[in-house]
């Protein structure tokens, strides 16, 4: 007699094979479209939060581990929470995440330090009207919006608004030069950058800079502490802080993941995401790159040179 679980188990393995297939092909399809916005509308489709390992939130960041043995909604509420504590967020500040995700930050900012003037600026229609009937549901859908748009071409104007926070996602970016140019337009003066970002290490970006062909390697600059300080301060920004976390990320973050490699939330990614998630594949991240969390004020005359 067969059992019930076994025919279970088999047509579970089989949808997500299915769905593996699928997903390939539509990376496949995205890699060769011209168009860059139906490439990233499909690449972003592949990394929805099925294939991440959050389990009740849809935060899509490595988190900050203050709790070594959290979850990883946990640790991706504390990084938000961190972040929002850099920016000195507060109740009348207008306050825009550039790519901005499922939102989650953005509500978190609103429940926490009582942001009622927050924009999120997504390229992902997908992930944009999920945020959208998220804040909805919660009945944040006035205080926060989400909005289509890039980091080179914010769609705000001058000068209109007082916090500009990228949580992850500016190493996505074509280029950060071209962000930061962009959060100076539209900051007001005295308005803050915050990131969190993925950058090299210093001992790192020192041997490669030596690379002969790096300009064309590395068109946008090669980024370490010490040269991201100095293209904010070249591109409209003064009073620069960089934070290292690294010890709060990559490490706990694969941890995590390996004490995860059992459960159904991992079984269901897709195999060649596992591989950029894996234990080691955070351990190298460690090794060669440095997370950080950068603070800067605009300019007084910011808003002439980024024009």
């Amino acid at each position: 007699m067969t059992d019930v679980r076994v025919m279970a188990g088999t047509d579970r393995r089989r949808d997500r094979w299915r769905r593996w297939l699928a997903e390939t092909a539509g990376f496949a399809r995205a890699m060769a479209d011209r168009s860059e916005q139906r490439r990233l509308e499909r690449i972003y489709l592949l990394s929805d939060t099925h294939n991440w390992l959050g389990e009740q939130t849809r935060y899509l960041n490595m988190g900050y581990w203050r709790n070594p043995a959290g979850t990883l909604d946990e640790a991706s509420a504390e990084l938000a929470r961190l972040v929002g504590q850099h920016a000195e967020l507060g109740p009348g500040l207008r306050v825009v995440s550039v790519g901005a995700g499922y939102g989650e930050e953005n509500l978190l900012w609103r429940q926490e330090f009582g942001v009622t003037d927050g924009v999120g600026v997504e390229i992902s229609s997908h992930q944009r009207h999920a945020a959208t009937e998220r804040a909805a549901e919660l009945g944040l859908g006035e205080d926060v919006t989400f909005t289509a748009g890039t980091a080179a071409e914010l769609p705000l104007p001058d000068a209109s608004c007082d916090r500009v926070i990228s949580l992850e996602s500016a190493l996505h970016f074509p280029s950060r030069r071209e962000f930061f140019a962009e959060a100076a337009r539209v900051l007001a003066p005295g308005g803050r950058i915050v990131l969190a970002d993925i950058i090299l290490k210093e001992s790192v970006y020192r041997r490669l800079r030596r690379l002969p062909l790096r300009h064309r390697v590395f068109p946008d600059g090669l980024f370490a502490p010490g040269t991201l300080a100095e293209a904010l301060r070249q591109d409209g920004f003064e009073d620069v802080t960089v934070t290292v976390i690294t010890e709060g990320v990559f490490e706990p973050f694969a941890r995590y993941v390996a004490r995860r490699r059992r459960s159904t939330e991992y079984r269901r990614i897709h195999p060649a995401l596992r591989l950029v998630y894996s234990p080691p594949a955070a351990r190298t991240l460690g090794r060669y790159c440095d997370y950080v969390i950068a603070v800067a004020e605009r300019r007084e005359d910011a808003g002439d040179s980024a024009r």
